[in-house]
């Protein structure tokens, strides 16, 4: 069985006035039999264009997300 992270990114302006992006945690990708599967532990917000995107990570030995 695979498991990947499943990750939103959020857009925020830093102190120094550049555009940044933080990545928050939703939820794990199980893959068993060929088949995936999406457990979300957290709702993400949608963009200012009203959309949520999701992106899978694979897990690394410290358990984070990249940034």
């Amino acid at each position: 069985m695979q498991i990947k992270k499943v990750a939103s990114p959020t857009k925020y302006i830093a102190k120094d006035g550049q555009e940044k992006t933080k990545w928050i945690n939703v939820g794990v990708c199980f893959e068993t039999d060929g088949k995936q599967r999406i457990k979300l532990d957290a709702m993400p917000l949608p963009n200012k264009e009203g959309e949520i995107w999701l992106y899978l990570f694979e897990q690394d030995n410290k358990g984070d997300i990249p940034y």
